[in-house]
């Protein structure tokens, strides 16, 4: 089914709600997702936090709300932008250090980096996930094939 995830508040509240009953899709146990941002993986049922004031990123199965995987994130680098590719197995993150990272989902290990990239872009993967581009400040586009 589908499902609607809300965020908010102070402690940071975390919801998740099936569509068509509207009825609340309890954190099983009372485990909580931490993070302030979120982001749903184009393959369900998995769902990326994070915070933007440091820390990991987290991968959860929404449906047995657990964490599959973690990708270790350096101090220095405060994540500002995630994507996840079309198929859902890789995870690209950008911080204020300006380095793209590329992360295996499903095992939280970092693939390979780009280095130098402006913390405010956000990469765009083509359908079939084999390339990606960014633009940067001045707009222009910059296109890369995933090795």
């Amino acid at each position: 089914g589908k499902i609607l995830a809300t965020w908010g508040g102070f402690y940071g509240n975390f919801s998740l709600y099936e569509i068509d009953s509207g009825q609340e899709n309890i954190l099983r146990d009372g485990k909580r997702i931490p993070g302030t941002e979120f982001l749903f993986s184009p393959i369900p049922p998995l769902l990326a936090s994070y915070s933007e004031a440091g820390g990991d990123i987290h991968i959860w199965d929404l449906i047995e709300v657990e964490e599959k995987s973690s990708m270790n994130i350096p101090l220095n680098s405060n994540i500002k932008n995630i994507t996840f590719s079309p198929d859902g197995s890789i995870l690209t993150s950008i911080g204020l250090d300006s380095i793209l990272r590329f992360w295996d989902v499903y095992t939280g290990k970092e693939l390979f980096t780009i280095e130098e990239i402006s913390f405010s872009v956000k990469p765009v993967f083509s359908p079939d996930g084999l390339m990606f581009a960014v633009m940067d400040e001045e707009g222009a586009v910059t296109i890369w094939g995933i090795p």
